[in-house]
């Protein structure tokens, strides 16, 4: 018999509420749950009508035979023959097993797959593409103002941070909703006096690049007053003089450089 932890057991061995174990990489999370299977087991739960799912089919297989030899070595033989058909696997096998049973109910077919990740992403890219080249043949006002405020050589930044915030929406359950009322959300649902406003459009991340510099505040100061200039407008004028420099200088970029500052220092 293995030697468990004090919390080990608690996991092996809680019943009536709902359970949730974080654990690390090495921690004992397999054997614990084989263990709690086969403590179900063994008070009379088949092991069929058990429901263990896993991220990876290499986990699930594991996890199957873990509980196979710990089922057999408690002389369960009954149980080993039905272990065949216990519900061992993925999360999204066990999902697409539903949706196959309830097609009908859901107006899909039947033939149902799940979609392989690589080939999901060509299809998002290929469609963001189309799309992108349509605003290009006919643009909008917003459409002209996203590229001039965000892109300096190509749209690669745009396009990458639109494919990264669909990935995030894609974790909701509601992406359809949400996005169809985002908008009323941004405009309303503040109450109350706020201590200061901020205008101007965000930024989308990873578009521009972010310095990072370590400076002797008062010789920043002392430099700023030698200037006539606070010290917010003597970093704005850095930044700008640094951004000519490196990127438009030698492209002979000819677009204006926009910074924004929410507040003076």
């Amino acid at each position: 018999m293995p030697s468990w932890t004090k919390e080990q057991q608690e996991a092996i061995d809680s019943e009536g509420m709902n359970i949730i174990v974080s654990a690390g990489a090495g921690s004992g999370k397999t054997a614990v749950l084989s263990e709690r299977a086969l403590r179900k087991v063994v008070e009379g739960v088949d092991i069929d009508r058990l429901l263990i799912l896993t991220f990876t089919k290499a986990a699930a297989y594991e996890m199957m035979l873990r509980i196979r030899k710990k089922i057999k070595q408690a002389g369960l033989e009954e149980q080993v023959a039905k272990i065949d058909k216990a519900y061992i696997t993925t999360f999204d096998s066990f999902s697409l097993s539903i949706v196959k049973k309830y097609h009908d109910r859901l107006n899909i077919s039947k033939n149902v797959s799940i979609m392989d990740g690589s080939v999901s992403n060509f299809i998002k890219r290929n469609t963001l593409d189309k799309i992108m080249d349509e605003l290009y043949l006919h643009p909008d006002e917003k459409f002209e103002r996203l590229v001039t405020d965000f892109c300096l050589k190509d749209d690669r930044e745009i396009r990458e941070a639109i494919l990264k915030l669909n990935d995030k929406l894609d974790m909701r359950y509601d992406k359809e909703d949400y996005l169809k009322n985002y908008d009323k959300k941004s405009k309303g649902g503040r109450s109350g006096k706020r201590a200061f406003a901020l205008k101007g459009r965000k930024l989308l991340l990873e578009c521009i690049g972010v310095i990072h510099i370590n400076i002797n505040l008062e010789q920043l100061k002392a430099k700023a007053k030698e200037k006539g200039v606070t010290i917010t407008q003597y970093l704005t004028a850095l930044v700008i003089h640094s951004i000519y420099n490196t990127n438009y200088k030698k492209y002979n970029g000819n677009k204006p450089i926009k910074v924004c500052v929410p507040v003076d220092l």
